[in-house]
């Protein structure tokens, strides 16, 4: 796991006691919407699947906190969960996991970037979690099996039932019309190739493959938390104890059962990984939807000091440049 690293002239004063988990005065630019002047955020109802059209309000005043600190002598911060100021993201069907990775960070990007500090914002994604597993948790993770997952435990669906969002065609994993799987293809937290560096209103947003489906599943859960994990300050950081705080991550999944697999996004509910099944590969209308809060997170460059403050609630550090 990465952490700064002292000893030479170069080393930033400023980072000594730095640790996770501590607060940070960061305030993001003020984002002005293009076309009404509006601070919101505009997601049609084509590119994020919902039956109707969002306004995803600026949240403000969030809180903070350092959630790695890293040994090219950049630090990056975690908000917490725009829900607490109720602000949620609605996803559905086929439509919201094509677009979902992209959209959530395309709004953190425009809502808390800081262009004087030099940050763009983006969403938490599986990724800034997994990096801080231990063994034991990276163990847990590999070895989880759905309750009705394919005959002795293996990870994938192949099989008639055959429906598939457009994107799942570009992941790794995948198979179409093939029970051999992609290797050249992007993982779960890639917005997607070139077709889909912007979102995608490809009507349907699906595709059925005519010989045949593979699916590999990348989805998992894990409740006993805290001893899977380097720092429980981490732990309580990305996992709040408070009952129903749950928002997106950046990624998406794959669960594969002996019938059929499903398709969705992870999000974070308490103190357990989880995931939102948004389509479903045994019929073509199987629209799932479901809303929750983001989590933005920024990486301060080495150039960024840390002054005043103590890292506590009520004396969090400031930053300059």
């Amino acid at each position: 796991m990465d952490g700064w690293i002292y000893g030479s002239e170069d080393d930033d004063a400023s980072r000594e006691g730095l640790e996770i988990g501590q607060y940070v005065k960061y305030v993001p630019d003020t984002y002005v919407n293009p076309e009404d002047g509006s601070s919101n955020y505009s997601l049609p109802s084509n590119v994020s699947g919902y039956d109707t059209n969002q306004e995803i309000a600026q949240a403000q005043d969030l809180t903070w906190r350092i959630m790695s600190i890293n040994t090219d002598g950049t630090v990056d911060l975690i908000s917490n969960t725009t829900e607490d100021k109720g602000v949620d993201i609605f996803f559905k069907g086929a439509t919201g996991y094509n677009n979902g990775v992209y959209i959530l960070n395309d709004i953190a990007a425009k809502q808390y970037s800081n262009l004087s500090l030099g940050v763009t914002a983006r969403s938490v994604n599986i990724e800034d979690i997994e990096n801080n597993m231990n063994d034991a948790g990276k163990s847990a993770k590999n070895t989880w099996i759905a309750e009705n997952g394919p005959e002795g435990g293996k990870q994938k669906y192949t099989g008639d039932c055959s429906y598939y969002p457009n994107l799942y065609a570009e992941e790794n994993g995948s198979g179409i019309n093939t029970t051999e799987t992609k290797t050249n293809g992007i993982e779960v937290s890639e917005s997607g190739n070139s077709n889909f560096t912007m979102p995608s209103t490809e009507t349907p947003a699906y595709k059925q493959a005519t010989n045949g489906l593979t699916v590999t599943q990348t989805y998992y859960t894990i409740y006993d938390g805290i001893a899977n994990y380097f720092d429980s300050n981490f732990y309580k950081l990305i996992f709040p104890e408070r009952y129903e705080a749950y928002y997106w991550i950046a990624s998406r999944y794959a669960l594969c059962s002996q019938e059929y697999a499903e398709f969705g996004l992870f999000f974070i509910e308490s103190e357990y990984i989880s995931g939102e099944d948004l389509f479903d590969s045994n019929e073509e209308n199987t629209y799932y939807e479901d809303y929750y809060g983001l989590r933005a997170v920024v990486s301060l460059g080495s150039n960024v000091k840390f002054v005043n403050g103590d890292g506590s609630k009520e004396k969090p550090y400031e930053l300059e440049i």
